[in-house]
């Protein structure tokens, strides 16, 4: 693992970076709800960065967050139960809490101490002017304890609080431009917050694309019926008028026609038993690589379940086992 100041850095940069794209995909008007890859790439290189990286104790909030961040990232790619909106393909809401909780830790990964200055008295023992102390030091563009309404220096006051510390300048004083930035880190966590927020409770995204600009963008041909509420002709016939070619989702099933050649008027969109058989093998996978104490491959496991009858790919199986040993090392962290 790397140890330096620039490796934290750079995970600072990173967040930063995720946050502003996560947050630029939720105001996006022409947006979609499935996730954009960018914000998938950028999930994995803060969780490679915090992974790979020797953390300070300040930055352990930040690398738990991190970490369920990429558990819920992992779910909503398997399509796991809750960490998956099937109404509109959009992650669920674990997923904008853990982006909630990454905000709060990276505001706090690198909070600036307040800033202390040296006493009145002894700056002016080093024979620092009453000019430097009240307009430079203790003071910055015309605001200052020492500044008067006019903008001259009140030689008076500083000489009262070198004589008397305390008098003039309190104990928890805080200089107003330290003051300043915490209140704008303040303010920028409490709109990325209030944003994220809405996301989590949000039982719809109100997709404001049309179809064509649906279809346009790359999304399947049960996500623009679900987010637009139109039926799959009105797609199919909007993609031909636009010269896109529409595409099904993953698991999709269109009737076959009879044998007597006539094509059925209806299709199927078996959505709750494709979840159902979905949660079924992510079950199965895990309990057969837990009784092999982990020993088994995917590709032992994926034979295992083809000769039970279940259709699945070693990706599949090898998303569920790396989800899983994910979320167990969280818990266990979580439970330290």
């Amino acid at each position: 693992m790397t140890d330096s100041a620039p490796a934290t850095q750079s995970i600072l940069q990173a967040v930063d970076e995720l946050l502003r794209r996560v947050i630029a995909w939720t105001q996006d008007s022409h947006g979609t709800p499935i996730m954009p890859p960018a914000i998938a790439t950028q999930i994995q290189v803060v969780d490679e960065l915090c992974q790979s990286t020797k953390l300070p104790e300040l930055f352990m909030p930040l690398h738990t967050a991190s970490g369920r961040i990429m558990v819920e990232y992992e779910g909503y790619l398997i399509h796991e139960l809750g960490k998956y909106r099937p109404e509109n393909g959009s992650p669920g809401p674990g997923f904008w809490a853990s982006m909630k909780e990454l905000a709060v830790a990276r505001l706090e990964a690198d909070q600036p101490p307040v800033e202390r200055l040296e006493p009145v008295s002894t700056l002016l023992q080093a024979g620092v002017s009453h000019a430097q102390i009240g307009l430079q030091i203790y003071g910055r563009r015309g605001v200052g304890p020492f500044i008067q309404s006019n903008g001259d220096v009140d030689v008076g006051l500083i000489e009262l609080e070198a004589r008397e510390p305390g008098s003039v300048i309190e104990d928890d004083w805080v200089p107003p431009w330290h003051q300043q930035a915490i209140d704008r880190r303040r303010q920028l966590l409490e709109q990325q917050t209030a944003i994220l927020s809405k996301m989590e409770t949000a039982r719809h995204y109100d997709d404001p694309c049309t179809v064509e600009e649906m279809l346009q963008q790359g999304a399947f041909v049960q996500q623009v019926q679900r987010a637009k509420g139109v039926s799959r002709a009105k797609v199919l016939a909007a993609a031909q008028r636009i010269g896109v070619t529409p595409v099904d989702g993953p698991g999709y099933q269109q009737q076959q026609s009879h044998p007597g050649g006539e094509a059925p008027a209806t299709t199927v969109e078996p959505e709750h038993d494709e979840q159902s058989e979905r949660e079924t093998v992510r079950s199965l996978v895990i309990e057969s690589y837990q009784e092999s104490n982990g020993e088994k491959t995917a590709a032992e496991i994926v034979q295992e379940l083809r000769s039970l009858g279940h259709d699945v790919s070693i990706n599949v199986v090898t998303g569920f086992i790396s989800h899983w040993k994910r979320r167990q090392k969280l818990e266990a962290a979580g439970a330290a």
